[in-house]
C-alpha cells in the first residue's frame, strides 16, 4: 500500500445525527460555530489511502457516476453565499461561511481522489449542478441556505449509504468522515435559519414550511431518479431513501421554523 494523507475521523463507521457539533436549536452563536469550524479543521486526522480499491465493476461504475456529480457540487467558490453573508454585518459569521466553503472544497478533493482510485474521471458540468446553482441564486440568503440544506441532506444520506454499503473498509471510513462534517453543516445552517425565522408570524412560517417541503420533495425525487443505479448497488430502495431524507428534513425544518 502507498499512502497519501487526507482527512479521516479517528474511528470508522457511519455516524448518526448526534455526532460532533452539539448546539441548542433555539440559539445561534457565530462565535460558537467559528470555534467549531476552526477546531474541526485543526483536529482532522490523517488518512492513509489504499493503492487499489477492491470493488466489483458492477458497483464501481454507478458509484463513479454519482460521485462525479457530487464532486462538481462540492467545488463551488461560494461567491454568492459570501456576498449575502456580508449583508448581515457579522464578520464572525462571514468567517464561518468561509470555513464551511473550505470544508466543502475539501470534500471535493476527497471525492476526486476516490473517483481516481476507482479508475474514473472528473466531469466539469452536469445539468443537476446547474439547476442547483440557479435555484440558489433566485433570491437572497435564506433561499441560498435552504437550497444548500437540501443538498446537504441528500448528500449526507448518500454518503452514509456509501459508508454503510461499500465493500472497501478504507472507503467506508472516508465516507464516515464526510458524513460527520455534513451533520455539523446541517446543524449550522438550521440553527441560523431558526434565528432568521424569529421575526415571522406563525402563519407565515407555516406557509414557508409547506413551500419548502414541496421544493424539497421535488429535488429529492429528481435526485433519486438520477442516482437510482448507485442507490440500488448500495442496497437503498427509492422509497426508503426518500423516507430517510424527508425524516431528516422534517426534523430540521420544523425546529428552524419554530413549529415543533
Amino acid at each position: 500500500m502507498t499512502s497519501q494523507r487526507l482527512f479521516q475521523p479517528s474511528s470508522g463507521g457511519a455516524p448518526d445525527d448526534g455526532a460532533r457539533a452539539t448546539f441548542k436549536h433555539n440559539t445561534f452563536s457565530s462565535k460558537y460555530w467559528l470555534s467549531y469550524f476552526e477546531n474541526n479543521r485543526r483536529d482532522k486526522q490523517a488518512f492513509v489511502w489504499p493503492q487499489y480499491l477492491d470493488i466489483p465493476y458492477t458497483v464501481r461504475v454507478p458509484i463513479i457516476k454519482s460521485l462525479q456529480r457530487f464532486q462538481i457540487g462540492e467545488t463551488g467558490d461560494g461567491t454568492h453565499l459570501r456576498k449575502y453573508a456580508k449583508t448581515l454585518n457579522d464578520p464572525t459569521f462571514e468567517q464561518c461561511i468561509d470555513l464551511f466553503i473550505k470544508e466543502e472544497n475539501g470534500h471535493a478533493l476527497v471525492l476526486a481522489r476516490i473517483i481516481e482510485l476507482m479508475e474514473g474521471y472528473l466531469i466539469t458540468w452536469h445539468w443537476t449542478d446547474y439547476a442547483f446553482v440557479s435555484l440558489r441564486h433566485l433570491m437572497g440568503l435564506k433561499t441560498e441556505i435552504f437550497i444548500i440544506l437540501t443538498a446537504e441532506i441528500v448528500g449526507r444520506n448518500f454518503y452514509k449509504a456509501c459508508a454503510d454499503g461499500l465493500p472497501d473498509q478504507a472507503l467506508r471510513a472516508i465516507f464516515s468522515s464526510i458524513v460527520r462534517d455534513e451533520i455539523a453543516h446541517l446543524k449550522f445552517h438550521w440553527s441560523f435559519m431558526h434565528k432568521e425565522m424569529l421575526p415571522y408570524s406563525k402563519l407565515t412560517r407555516q406557509a414557508i414550511y409547506y413551500f419548502w417541503s414541496a421544493v424539497f420533495l421535488t429535488i429529492c425525487c429528481v435526485f433519486i431518479f438520477d442516482h437510482r443505479e448507485a442507490l440500488q448497488v448500495l442496497g437503498k430502495s427509492p422509497v426508503g431513501f426518500l423516507q430517510e431524507c424527508l425524516r431528516l428534513y422534517k426534523r430540521g425544518a420544523m425546529r428552524a421554523l419554530l413549529l415543533s
